[in-house]
């Protein structure tokens, strides 16, 4: 049975406990959450082992075929989008747009700021 770990203590470096968390999250993100029913719920349930709750709405295009969720708990969020998946048409031509692209805060690749737009 998957489980997301419980959240690791702060420190001010690099924390395995972390990666671990935030590596768990980027795994969870291709859970079919978006379908509803008891995908979302079995979804659910797994942050909740972990000490997390998700927080509405998650984050779904049909434009871009982007899927997104933000989960929380009672020290920080973590934001997670599904990466590419090679067999879906609409992911892989949001991942061709590989330039980078200009933002207030520096540069980013173009096909994931077109995702992120989509569902922000």
């Amino acid at each position: 049975e998957y489980r997301v770990p419980r959240p690791p203590l702060k420190r001010a470096a690099y924390s395995d406990r972390t990666a671990y968390v935030m590596a768990s999250m980027a795994h969870l993100a291709y859970d079919r959450f978006e379908l509803g029913g008891g995908a979302r719920e079995l979804f659910e349930a797994k942050l909740n082992s972990g000490g997390f709750t998700l927080v509405d709405p998650i984050f779904h295009s049909p434009e871009t075929d982007t899927q997104a969720f933000l989960a929380k708990n009672d020290e920080y969020a973590v934001l997670a989008f599904r990466g590419t998946e090679v067999t879906k048409i609409k992911d892989v031509l949001t991942d061709a747009k590989a330039l980078k692209a200009s933002v207030i805060e520096g540069r980013v690749h173009r096909g994931f700021l077109a995702a992120y737009n989509s569902v922000k």
